[in-house]
């Protein structure tokens, strides 16, 4: 993220997820920086960290999203949040009313964790994750939620890590719900990660947008 800003000679940060803004101020000290996060960890940054900005909003409640309608960043990153949330297409859709020029998201790559004995079939071993997906999955949901994916790698390949650097896609519309109305039908702790991404695939595999 630190090298994509500096050979665009961006100016401007989101981190979303920023918990305790070690590396956000460890990196892009800088920057001008905006942090979003839980209400209590917020109240902790703004005392630590007083002239940076701090928001908490519910990344599942849409109604919030409107405090950010018309701001705008040089790149967005959203590290390791995705995999929490129990209808991820809120946060896309968030992500997608941003103004911004790049977006970075990175997520744990679920085929890593099945060859290291993980759950094949689900629920996540790691209990607070509500879904898991593998390289093809996410930038599947990525692509048909207004997302250009530039580049897609195992950014640590210890911790299962995999990352997408992204641009908004304009011709497609994030509220589309292709994937929403297919996957999220499936409950994840009933019918496990892999089941129901792989019938969520073969409906995306009859989309016009695949």
């Amino acid at each position: 993220a630190l090298n994509l800003a500096k050979t665009n000679n961006y100016l401007t940060v989101l981190d979303i997820g920023c918990g305790s803004a070690f590396k956000l101020k460890s990196y892009f000290n800088e920057f001008d920086i905006t942090g979003i996060d839980l209400p209590q960890t917020v109240d902790v940054l703004k005392q630590t960290y007083p002239n940076d900005k701090w928001f908490s909003i519910d990344l599942e409640s849409e109604n919030e999203f409107e405090k950010f309608k018309n701001c705008s960043f040089d790149i967005v990153i959203c590290a390791d949040v995705i995999e929490h949330l129990q209808n991820p297409d809120k946060l896309l859709n968030f992500l997608h009313s941003l103004n911004f020029k790049h977006l970075i998201i990175s997520t744990p790559d679920r085929e890593i964790i099945e060859r290291r004995g993980g759950s094949k079939f689900g629920p996540p071993n790691n209990d607070c994750h509500v879904r898991e997906w593998n390289k093809w999955e996410i930038r599947q949901y990525l692509q048909t939620s207004g997302f250009i994916v530039e580049e897609h790698i195992i950014s640590n390949e210890e911790q299962a890590t995999q990352m997408l650097i992204c641009v908004k896609n304009a011709s497609v519309d994030s509220n589309v719900g292709r994937w929403k109305w297919y996957i999220n039908t499936l409950k994840p702790t009933e019918y496990g990660d892999a089941t129901a991404y792989k019938l969520g695939a073969k409906f995306l595999s009859d989309c016009d947008t695949i």
